[in-house]
């Protein structure tokens, strides 16, 4: 069955930090207003459980159904940190971290979890085949990419996912693939 996924990255805090729950910036919520028409229409639309989709989404013009495959993982202790703030406090797990992003942060959720998570949910929707849009944080993004690539976490560094940016995936019936343009 072939199915079409549309994702949508969130607007973030703006304040570079680990993700924490704050609200969406709103010079980054100004740009949402045209989000809604590159929805396909008919698609379902689903929404990470988090403060920066539901401010995109109601930006954008969007309701949908939360679905918490689609969440950020969890930063644990760095939660709301500076990247600064988390070196200073963790110099080696940081390091770690960033050597291998699949590893999770202290008392968090690491790339690996959240690509398998992802990557499971998009198998759901080739299932169930036609049109998905999702607004997610770039974290899901980048696992969606990944899943559909099948690339290692490592990976995910490389890959940039600003702030209302679309991604666009196809499933033929066999496999993911990344579809690049508009």
């Amino acid at each position: 069955m072939t199915a079409q996924l549309l994702l949508i990255c969130a607007a973030h805090d703006g304040s570079g930090r680990f993700p924490s729950g704050r609200p969406a910036a709103a010079r980054l919520l100004a740009g949402a207003a045209g989000l809604a028409r590159q929805v396909p229409q008919g698609a379902r639309v689903f929404l990470a459980p988090c403060r920066a989709s539901a401010d995109t989404a109601r930006a954008a013009g969007l309701c949908g159904t939360v679905d918490p495959a689609l969440a950020e993982g969890a930063f644990g202790r760095w939660a709301g940190l500076s990247p600064q703030e988390a070196a200073a406090r963790d110099p080696q797990a940081l390091a770690a971290w960033l050597a291998d992003p699949a590893l999770a942060p202290p008392g968090g959720e690491g790339l690996g979890a959240v690509t398998a998570r992802v990557g499971a949910w998009m198998e759901e929707q080739a299932a169930l085949g036609g049109r998905a849009a999702a607004i997610a944080p770039a974290m899901s993004l980048r696992a969606a990419i990944l899943s559909a690539l099948g690339g290692p976490a490592a990976m995910a560094l490389r890959i940039d996912v600003p702030a209302l940016s679309l991604v666009r995936l196809t499933h033929d019936g066999r496999r993911w693939a990344w579809r690049a343009g508009s």
